[in-house]
């Protein structure tokens, strides 16, 4: 169980890469999970002998297949069918485990309902199918009391019979404290900039944006992702418009979910993540070629786990909603030993939190101007 879908399709095609051929199956819309997933494939590739052991999706995609949403009238998969294949899940694993199952810091209000997230349904559902014989493997980079006792009440057991915590050496006194200390961390590798603009609105924010990305693109091999910060009050689709319009055509700008799905199918979606993110196994590719250059926008809430062979750059337009969301954003590029650039597009008065968000990451912004984003 995955937050995005952009995320399940990033796991999916490294899984897809590692495990024998028809054992994963994406789950990237509701569907019904326990008819052959021929049509799933888009065409692109023959029935398998073997039916699928690896059911890879985002949260909510797999439990309206199971449960509906009320919306269908019923749901794709049908009752006997998800009774049985609730019952018959052996290992569940929860990625993002602090995000997909809502995990609040502090104990909430008695008086006030917790809305019960896709991952907590399916979860406790399949303990209760299963009568407790799942291995449930939670991943998350923050484990702290707050995702102990959420984690306790989703599987119903009591706080002390709370699952063991796996983790390295590092870090163990972060990964223990209270606050859920924070054990991911932006690689030294990275430079942060920011560049400030005198407009408040989303469209004068993206013009400077735009005017960024085209002198990035001046480069050889380019490779830079814009990511829409929740604030900047602008949608992917108008994103990607705009910036076609202002010339960011060379190469073209593009939606990364729409990139991921070109073609239709979830082997043709995994197949186009594999070649995106360089995962024909584990790693990065060593060398770069002027096809793989791309500008990709994608929004705050799709990019945190995701990786991107290679890429350059990271411009972020608005500020982001804190210093945990800009970690996961700036974590995309300078990764394994290679350095990236985080450049930040706000206004004057969203720049007045840098300082303090300075001293709570460790890392330094410099500012600069937009005419001097070519020389970086």
């Amino acid at each position: 169980l995955l937050p995005t879908r952009e995320l399940a399709a990033q796991v999916a095609g490294i899984a897809s890469s590692l495990a024998p051929p028809g054992s994963v199956r994406l789950i990237s819309h509701p569907t019904n999970l326990m008819r052959s997933a021929e049509k799933d494939r888009g065409g692109l590739s023959s029935p398998h002998p073997n039916p699928p052991r690896l059911f890879i999706g985002s949260a909510k995609a797999i439990m309206v297949s199971i449960f509906g949403d009320g919306e269908l009238p019923a749901p794709p998969t049908t009752r006997p069918e998800g009774q049985f294949f609730l019952s018959n899940v052996g290992y569940l694993v929860l990625d993002e485990t602090d995000r997909i199952l809502g995990v609040r810091k502090s104990r909430p209000d008695k008086k006030s309902k917790k809305h019960e997230k896709p991952a907590g349904v399916l979860t406790a559902a399949v303990m209760r199918m299963s009568t407790g014989t799942a291995q449930i493997v939670a991943v998350s980079a923050t484990v702290g009391r707050p995702l102990k006792r959420e984690l306790s009440r989703v599987l119903g057991i009591p706080p002390q019979d709370c699952p063991v915590v796996l983790r390295s050496d590092e870090d163990t006194d972060a990964l223990e404290s209270d606050d859920g200390g924070r054990s991911v961390k932006i690689p030294d590798t990275v430079s942060h900039y920011v560049v400030a603009t005198d407009g408040t609105s989303a469209g004068a924010t993206l013009t400077v944006a735009s005017f960024v990305c085209r002198q990035l693109q001046t480069r050889p091999h380019c490779k830079v992702l814009v990511v829409l910060s929740r604030g900047c009050g602008m949608e992917v689709k108008h994103a990607v418009g705009a910036l076609r319009s202002m010339g960011c055509r060379n190469p073209m700008a593009g939606s990364l979910l729409d990139r991921l799905e070109t073609g239709g199918g979830t082997d043709q979606l995994m197949h186009v993540h594999q070649k995106v993110s360089g995962a024909t196994g584990i790693g990065e590719s060593s060398t770069k070629t002027e096809d793989e250059r791309y500008l990709f926008i994608t929004g705050e809430d799709s990019v945190r786990g995701l990786h991107l062979d290679g890429l350059d750059t990271v411009v972020v337009v608005g500020r982001p909603k804190g210093p945990d969301e800009y970690t996961h954003i700036a974590g995309r590029t300078g990764r394994a030993g290679r350095n990236g650039n985080v450049i930040n597009v706000m206004s004057y008065q969203q720049k007045a939190a840098i300082p303090s968000w300075e001293q709570m990451l460790g890392v330094e912004f410099h500012s600069i101007d937009e005419s001097e984003v070519g020389a970086l």
